[in-house]
């Protein structure tokens, strides 16, 4: 935990926990089998994220801890469950989709099936994240915003 992953409210930024996942994610593909490194080599993409804020988390000098295991193989993508624990509390759940992607040929690509091995033995099941309500028409009730950069 960094200080400047803080928010005005004294607690971690919802941004920073991607940071976290991310982190996460490619220690566990680096130390995991070759195969795994080699995936990581050749490139993959991350398509979707959901994350479920538990509780809020205050800076601590303690460590955050993420448990993290595949939920899912498919043919041509897998997902990453993981709970961050603040102590001994679950603050957060997760899901990251990941996509193999070949960097030289900059196209996506299936996962071999050394990969879907290698994977799947990480391969635990999950308790699944709360559905996401989904407003299919509701005028009146979205919002648009104009973002500029400035650079």
């Amino acid at each position: 935990m960094r200080w400047g992953d803080m928010d005005a409210q004294g607690h971690i930024n919802n941004a920073a926990y991607l940071d976290y996942l991310q982190e996460a994610r490619v220690a566990f593909l680096l130390s995991g089998s070759p195969v795994l490194h080699q995936l990581l080599d050749s490139g993959v993409l991350v398509v979707s994220h959901q994350l479920e804020y538990l509780k809020p988390v205050a800076f601590s000098e303690r460590p955050l801890m993420i448990k993290l295991w595949v939920d899912a193989i498919g043919g041509s993508r897998f997902s990453i469950g993981y709970e961050v624990f603040d102590g001994d509390e679950l603050a957060a759940r997760a899901r990251t989709a990941v996509v193999p992607f070949d960097l030289a040929s900059n196209v996506l690509r299936r996962l071999r099936a050394e990969e879907r091995d290698a994977l799947g033995q990480a391969l635990e099941p999950a308790v699944p994240l709360r559905q996401q309500s989904r407003c299919v028409h509701c005028p009146g009730r979205s919002f648009r915003a104009m973002l500029t950069a400035i650079g």
